[in-house]
């Protein structure tokens, strides 16, 4: 279930720190449906945190990574003897 975010500050204070009571107004899209909520700055961070937390754990860049300096270091062996 992937959701999207777009938020608009709509505190009404004038200090430029966000505390936990101001509202950000969000438009959530889960699948195809869009849900329009008026949330804290802790829910949505809270709603963050639970979404990073449910995705799994992906090696592949670990991978990526390694066989690019595989490659890297063969080629500056072959060009440089």
């Amino acid at each position: 279930m992937s959701m999207l975010f777009f938020m608009q500050y709509s505190s009404k204070t004038t200090s430029p720190s966000c505390a936990s009571s101001d509202k950000v107004s969000c438009t959530i899209w889960e699948g195809q449906e869009a849900k329009k909520a008026d949330l804290s700055v802790l829910d949505i961070s809270a709603l963050i945190i639970a979404k990073v937390e449910r995705a799994r754990e992906n090696s592949d860049y670990l991978y990526l990574g390694n066989l690019n300096i595989t490659l890297i270091t063969f080629l500056i062996l072959v060009y440089c003897e």
